[in-house]
Order: structure tokens, then C-alpha cells, then sequence
């Protein structure tokens, strides 16, 4: 299986065009004293996305996930290492409406201004995908949607975290390779023009590569039948690894200078714009019907 490769031959190809560094940047935000939400903020991307933020001077981080143990961890980790109450925890399941309604309802409350969502709470379990679908798509829509009537209507963004995965058919987990192309789209569709011109908040896409995480570890257990473990595990040993840091790093220039609408991708250490082809300028004529 040859999906890095795959990745890597796109982003040659010139459908990754240029990353940040070699885009001529426009601030859109500055992190420093801005108030951010990171749905699965105690672990993993979410909490390096969470140390990132502090790191640029945010004015608090709120930490959403399901463990009590571990958010009190992080974010005594965090207020260690950044000062006194930078960080909280809330307990949140993103798969419920009502709970998301009423976290944000609360953080308003407490901050009056929010301005940035990071969604980064995801489970790779092809084998309970009704669950994998509730966390990776529904989650990310219900927060997304959320974002409208809660954030910042001049300075607002979502950073929604999708993968490579959902950039083109995956044989070893089609599930997941459908959730994250749906948060692509969804990403696209609320970020456009149109959307913006209505909500005025951008929604940006950031597709990472397999990372140093949780979230891939003992996968092979979680997918459907014997032979899609094989065939994953064959991948996953191929695949480069990055560091979460890399990608909390993106999450914050995408936050700076992500316009809305935009789809990014982080793979080996490197962030690219992704320019999605527009399919008609990318298809054959086979038959015409009346």
C-alpha cells in the first residue's frame, strides 16, 4: 500500500502548492490574549495545540474532553508552565449537542469574548464506526455549527482537524478515510464566501499525517476484518511519524494566517496548501442522456 507515497506524489505534483512560508502572509488573528476552546485538548494534538496557543501569549485555553483525571492533568501541566488559571478543564462529550451548547454557553459567560475553536478530538475505530462517525463528523459539525451563535462574529475561526487519510480511498480503513474527507468539505462549504460574508468566521481545514499519538496506537485492533489490519499495519510501519508539536505549530499559523475556506496539509514536518481541483476542469465526456 502506497498511500504516503500517494500524499507526497500530490503535493509534487503541484495540487500542494506553497505553504505559509512561502505564501506572502496577512495576519488574520493574533493568538495573544484571545480566548480558544480545544475540543479534545487533554492529549495529543489538542494539547500541544493547547501549550502553542499559551506559548503566543492566549488569554486562556479551555481544555473539552470525557477524562476528568486526564484534563486535570493537563491543565496542571499547562498553568505550571504559563501561570495561574491559563488553562481549565471541561468535562464535554462532543458527541452531544446539548452538552456543547452548554460548555459554550458557560465559557461565554465566564470570558465574554471567544474567539477561537480548534476541533481536535477523534477515536480511529473502524470496527464501532457508528462511534467513530458520532466523534470525527457529527462531533465536528455540531461544535462547527455551534461556533456561529458563539464566537467572536469579527475575529472568529474553527480549525477543524481532518488527515491525509481523507484525501483519497484508503482500503485498509474506509471509514475513517470517509469521515476526514467529510471534514473537508464541511470545513470548505462553512468557510466560503458566501458563509463568511453571513457568520464572519473563518473555518479552516488541517489534514495531518500519521502522528506521535494515541490516536493510530494498536489500530490494527480496531478495523473490521483480519486482512485490513494486515494491510495497515504494513502501512503504518512505512509511514514517518511527526511529532505533535508540528502540527499544534500549524494549528497556530493557520489561526494567524489560514484564509477561510482553505485546506491545509501537515505531513513529515512540512505544511502545504492543499488546491483541490475543481472537477470540471478534471473530467472525460463518456455519454450524454436526454
Amino acid at each position: 500500500m502506497s498511500l504516503r507515497k500517494n500524499v507526497l506524489e500530490l503535493i509534487i505534483r503541484g495540487t500542494c502548492q506553497t505553504s505559509t512560508q512561502d505564501a506572502e502572509k496577512k495576519v488574520l488573528m493574533d493568538p495573544k490574549c484571545k480566548t480558544a476552546i480545544i475540543t479534545g485538548g487533554t492529549g495529543g494534538i489538542g494539547f500541544a495545540t493547547a501549550h502553542q496557543l499559551l506559548a503566543n501569549k492566549a488569554r486562556v485555553v479551555a481544555l473539552l474532553g470525557t477524562d476528568p483525571r486526564k484534563g486535570l492533568e493537563a491543565v496542571r501541566n499547562l498553568n505550571c508552565a504559563y501561570g495561574r488559571d491559563k488553562a481549565v478543564f471541561v468535562k464535554c462529550d462532543v458527541r452531544n449537542k446539548c452538552d456543547i451548547e452548554e460548555v459554550l454557553t458557560q465559557l461565554k459567560s465566564d470570558y465574554e469574548k471567544m474567539e477561537i475553536i480548534v476541533n481536535a478530538a477523534g477515536i480511529w475505530n473502524d470496527k464501532e464506526w457508528e462511534q467513530e462517525l458520532a466523534v470525527n463528523l457529527s462531533g465536528i459539525i455540531i461544535t462547527s455549527l455551534a461556533a456561529e451563535k458563539y464566537l467572536d462574529k469579527e475575529n472568529g475561526v474553527v480549525i477543524n482537524l481532518a488527515g491525509t487519510l481523507g484525501l483519497q480511498p484508503v482500503p485498509p480503513s474506509p471509514i475513517l478515510a470517509a469521515l476526514q474527507s467529510g471534514v473537508i468539505q464541511l470545513s470548505q462549504s462553512l468557510g466560503h464566501d458566501l458563509n463568511f460574508r453571513r457568520t464572519g468566521i473563518r473555518y479552516v481545514a488541517l489534514c495531518p499525517g500519521i502522528t506521535q499519538t494515541d490516536f493510530s496506537k494498536d489500530v490494527e485492533k480496531r478495523v473490521r476484518t483480519p486482512e485490513e489490519a494486515r494491510d495497515l499495519e504494513n502501512f503504518l510501519k512505512k509511514a514517518h511519524r511527526q511529532k505533535p508539536d508540528v502540527c499544534a505549530k500549524s494549528v497556530v499559523e493557520l489561526i494567524k494566517y489560514g484564509p477561510t475556506g482553505s485546506t491545509w496539509v501537515i505531513e513529515g514536518s512540512r505544511l502545504f496548501y492543499l488546491n483541490l481541483p475543481d472537477w470540471k476542469k478534471h473530467c472525460n465526456l463518456v455519454s450524454q442522456f436526454t
